[in-house]
C-alpha cells in the first residue's frame, strides 16, 4: 500500500491528452459543417440563378413574338409640335 501512495504518477491519467481529441474532434465537425452549408448554399444561388435566367429568356421570346404578331400602324399624322414651346439655343 505505501508502494501506491509514494509513487502516484504512475497511477494519474493523462486528462489532457483525453481533452485534446475530443477537441480536435470537435473542430473538425464546425469544420465540415460550415463547408457543407457554404457549399450547399453557393449550389443554391446557382441552380435558383439558372431558373431565373431562364424564365427572363422565355418571357424575352415571348416580347419578340408578340412584336411580329402586331401590325405596324400605317397612315399615322405627323404629331403636331406648334403649341410646344421653343427649344432652348446654345450660346
Amino acid at each position: 500500500m505505501r508502494e501506491q501512495i509514494s509513487n502516484p504518477r504512475e497511477q494519474v491519467v493523462n486528462l489532457c491528452l483525453n481533452r485534446k481529441t475530443t477537441i480536435d474532434i470537435a473542430l473538425f465537425v464546425v469544420l465540415f459543417t460550415w463547408m457543407g452549408i457554404t457549399m450547399a448554399y453557393v449550389l443554391n444561388f446557382i441552380l435558383w440563378n439558372n431558373r431565373e435566367v431562364a424564365s427572363h429568356k422565355s418571357y424575352i421570346k415571348t416580347l419578340e413574338q408578340s412584336k411580329q404578331t402586331i401590325p405596324k400602324r400605317q397612315n399615322t399624322k405627323p404629331l403636331d409640335d406648334s403649341t410646344s414651346p421653343p427649344a432652348a439655343k446654345p450660346n
